[in-house]
């Protein structure tokens, strides 16, 4: 396999069909504690599959869960890398089910990843 667990799926999934978004956003929707996305966004920087995003302001066209036009950003943003973007069009249905495995059917992670998962392979 490539080394990506289900934090790292979901974190994916997220910005693919988010465009942008922060960090606490990510932990609202699927119940991971913030520390522990905060490691998982640090290593997936350091992979290369996410990046932050630079500029002051961000459009909602770009972040698609904003609900104003345009927001100031006041977090760090992060989006996904051409390679991040190259990874999830890869994968195969098999490597996300393995994976998919490891998550407590009862969770918001679990319901989470579902609702992005249909989202990214329609």
């Amino acid at each position: 396999m490539n080394g990506i667990d289900e934090l790292m799926l979901y974190v994916m999934l997220y910005l693919k069909y988010a465009g942008v978004d922060y960090i606490k956003m990510m932990c609202k929707l699927s119940g991971i504690r913030n520390e522990k996305l905060q490691e998982i966004v640090r290593k997936m920087e350091e992979m290369k599959l996410i990046e932050k995003d630079s500029g002051s302001s961000i459009k909602r066209s770009k972040a698609r869960f904003k609900k104003s036009s345009e927001v100031h950003k006041h977090h760090t943003y992060y989006r996904l890398t051409r390679k991040g973007k190259k990874l999830i069009k890869e994968m195969k249905k098999e490597e996300i089910e393995e994976i998919m495995k490891n998550v407590n059917r009862n969770s918001k992670l679990f319901k989470s990843l579902n609702y992005f998962i249909e989202k990214a392979y329609q």
